[in-house]
């Protein structure tokens, strides 16, 4: 009997969430976490790109 419940709830989580869920294999220290980066940081001075015809069309002003 409880197979049968554990397929019912296999059904009702989403594929992906079983499987993000499953990634998780251990828990990292304080100093590890500190360690991950990641992450866009546009350097100074780049250019930024505006949909066609521009931004200011919907009144976005700077």
């Amino acid at each position: 009997m409880p197979h049968n419940n554990r397929d019912h709830n296999a059904q009702e989580t989403p594929f992906f969430a079983r499987y993000l869920e499953g990634q998780v294999t251990q828990e990292i220290s304080q100093e590890e976490a500190k360690k991950i980066g990641g992450g866009f940081k546009p350097s100074e001075g780049s250019a930024t790109t505006h949909k066609f015809p521009s931004d200011l069309d919907e009144g976005l002003e700077d």
